[in-house]
């Protein structure tokens, strides 16, 4: 048994209340998942480390349960002196691995390995089952004595609980949804971990000269908030650094020392005081604020040079210097009017198109707390047409900016084909699934078996418009998305989520289970102005073929009882999608596909073609059947088209086909459309069809 990678949670602030979660204690300890199987135990760390012999009275507690093929997951937790949990404590302990000194903690420091969660059954896989469920199978276990517990679970009242967690003195809790799978090594929403400690932003304004071991560097860096222009002091942290961490920020530092107090009035803090320009943020946990406005129990966490401090002294709204990763120095001037930073967050849309029109040929936005330095935004990509005028980079990431709210949902959680062109769209076309140079650290990514190159590949997630602006920066004009996701979702079929150790893996994984039904619909009806050997123009006579074989493959699924949506491919064809539950394969809904496709050709031969040499297909719509297969894309609806004038693939609604031109729905026109007449697709990613159920019920009709 290939063993799983634990479940990682998100952050969230507050406590909460919700019958459909459930709540337990967040104990300070090292996650640890046990194997069990035939008499034997192992430990593992979250890296994968076997620390059995670190904790030999847990695992031999295990192995005495006589289970098989059983997967657990805990945490390993030591105590203080008056029993709570101490991670320093448990630090101890987990250093030590001789024998002889392991047998001696077990007495003087032992530890308990609390259980939250079951992934393995007698060989059986239940990560696929709810909490819930997983949770009744972990409850009839008979393997809960000793240093093996299980942990307790509240259902409800989480903010009761995080209160209790507080005076315990307890880290804070979890909270777990109750009809969530077990994602192996994802971090998702469905776990959230809800600390006691409070974590902020502060600017730096000073720090404290350090003694000791610390005297070439500081003691604790001074910390403040701004307040209506004016930085208030806010109190000192001087733990959580490490000695290189310390030389580090000594040296961003430096350069930046002022002799002026950039706090309001006097502070008090240990030490003599160097001030320096506000301009840095270090991100600082602490357990409450005091009266006096002071932090209490602060601890260095991270810097946090992706956020510009304000120049108190700058005219409103306008923001000071943007600042390097710790080690260098600030930028020495303030940026020029041809690359102003602009700091905005996801929801101020109007905003930021407002912004990229008025600033030059580069720009530096800040947008949800990431940076994306545009160049060339004035370059053309569309050339001006006898209808059209030149369309840059800087309309197509204003089309993007415009568009975010229609398209970001259907490239969310999809592994990403996309198409660039640097030199415009009459330069050359570059199709690309990985990118070799540097990705953003905000840019989303999972890795993917590649049976070619019998390895797993990197792919990147379009899930924040941060992706999408930085995508339009090197010149991606198209997105082509799978049409299968990397999350699996309640209802649908119980895959996994390991899409990268080998091809039967993925082959298992819910990657192979796609989302939509899909027909390609590509008319090889020709206008007579095509040079040799080019694909057909758009026309008026293959547009209205290709509208005719859409609504007579509509009115076969819809006698089948299946709800389609079709879009415009942005050039000459049309797409169908029917969205499906997850419970089909790609080899499934291909062959569902062929065979609409097969008898649509036994109808109507004259009209319709299946035949895979393009010289076959001409005076008739290829039906493309060989569209519904894992890692094969059609464009994105909403994204553009390399194509003069710069269409967008539009979603259509039915009732408008008959009229529809693709001519109409651009880069120019589309954002003014949406907002007016709102998303003709609204609702397909919400309908589930169960496409099984269906065939099941008419295995002797059309499909037999």
């Amino acid at each position: 048994m290939k063993l799983p990678a634990p479940m990682l949670a998100r952050e969230r602030k507050d406590a909460f209340s919700d019958p459909k979660w459930t709540f337990e204690p967040k104990l300070d300890g090292i996650r640890v998942i046990a194997q069990i199987d035939k008499g034997t135990a192992r430990l593992f760390s979250r890296n994968n480390i076997d620390i059995s012999a670190r904790f030999p009275l847990v695992a031999n507690t295990l192995a005495s349960t006589g289970l098989k093929d059983t997967v657990l997951d805990g945490e390993v937790i030591a105590y203080d002196n008056l029993g709570h949990p101490s991670f320093d404590r448990m630090l101890e302990r987990y250093g030590i691995n001789d024998a002889r000194l392991v047998a001696h903690a077990d007495q003087v420091n032992p530890v308990d390995f609390f259980v939250f969660d079951i992934l393995y059954l007698d060989g059986k896989d239940l990560r696929n089952k709810s909490l819930r469920e997983r949770r009744s199978s972990l409850e009839k276990l008979k393997v809960f004595t000793g240093p093996v517990k299980l942990i307790d679970t509240f259902a409800n009242d989480g903010s009761l609980l995080f209160e209790q967690a507080l005076k315990l003195g307890l880290e804070g809790i979890m909270a777990k949804r109750l009809d969530s799978v077990y994602q192996s090594g994802m971090r998702t929403g469905d776990w959230l971990k809800i600390k006691a400690l409070h974590t902020e932003e502060f600017v730096i304004g000073g720090y404290t000269g350090g003694a000791g071991a610390r005297a070439s560097t500081f003691g604790a860096l001074l910390l403040g908030k701004w307040e209506d222009g004016k930085l208030r002091y806010a109190g000192t942290s001087g733990g959580g650094f490490t000695g290189k961490l310390l030389d580090e920020i000594m040296v961003m530092l430096k350069p930046v020392e002022s002799r002026e107090n950039p706090f309001i009035g006097k502070i008090t803090a240990d030490g003599p005081h160097h001030w320096v320009k506000p301009i840095y943020w270090a991100e600082v946990s602490f357990t409450a604020w005091t009266k006096a406005g002071r932090i209490r129990l602060p601890r260095f966490q991270r810097l946090r040079p992706d956020l510009t401090a304000i120049d108190p002294k700058a005219k409103e709204g306008r923001p000071a210097n943007s600042v390097r990763a710790a080690g260098m120095a600030a930028d020495s001037t303030a940026p020029t009017s041809a690359s102003e930073t602009q700091t905005i967050t996801g929801g101020q849309i109007g905003s930021l198109a407002q912004m990229l029109k008025n600033q030059g040929d580069n720009a530096v936005i800040r947008i949800d707390g990431h940076e994306i330095k545009f160049n060339e935004l004035n370059s053309v990509l569309w050339p001006a047409t006898a209808t059209s005028d030149a369309i840059t980079k800087r309309d197509l990431v204003l089309y993007l900016v415009s568009a975010s709210e229609w398209l970001l949902p259907h490239l969310k959680d999809r592994p990403l084909t996309w198409a660039r062109y640097s030199k415009g769209i009459e330069g050359p076309r570059e199709i690309h699934k990985h990118w070799k140079y540097r990705i953003p650290d905000y840019v989303p990514r999972t890795f993917i078996w590649s049976t070619a190159s019998k390895k797993a590949t990197e792919y990147i997630l379009v899930n924040n418009l941060a992706t999408l602006l930085w995508l339009a920066q090197i010149e991606t004009v198209e997105f082509h998305p799978w049409y299968s996701r990397v999350v699996p979702e309640s209802g649908a079929r119980e895959s996994g989520v390991d899409f990268a150790t080998s091809e039967a893996s993925l082959v298992q994984s819910v990657l192979n289970y796609p989302d939509f039904l899909v027909f390609d619909l590509d008319p090889y009806i020709y206008s007579g102005k095509e040079k040799l050997g080019s694909e057909p123009e758009l026309n008026l006579s293959a547009l209205d073929a290709t509208k005719d074989v859409a609504f007579k493959l509509k009115q076969i699924l819809d006698t089948i009882g299946m709800k389609s949506y079709v879009k415009s491919s942005g050039k000459t064809g049309l797409h169908v999608y029917v969205p499906i539950v997850r419970n089909l394969p790609y080899e499934s809904t291909r062959a569902i596909a062929e065979t609409l496709g097969r008898q649509m050709l036994e109808r109507y031969p004259k009209l319709i073609t299946m035949e895979w040499a393009a010289a076959k297909r001409t005076g008739c719509v290829f039906f493309d059947h060989l569209q519904n297969t894992r890692g094969k894309t059609l464009i994105s609806v909403y994204s553009p088209r390399a194509v003069p004038g710069g269409r967008v693939a539009w979603p259509v609604a039915w009732a408008d086909l008959e009229s529809f031109s693709p001519l109409d729905y651009t880069i120019s026109t589309a954002p003014d459309l949406l907002r007016q007449y709102g998303d003709p697709w609204k609702g397909i990613l919400e309908e589930k069809q169960d496409l099984q159920a269906v065939l099941g019920r008419r295995s002797r009709g059309f499909l037999a």
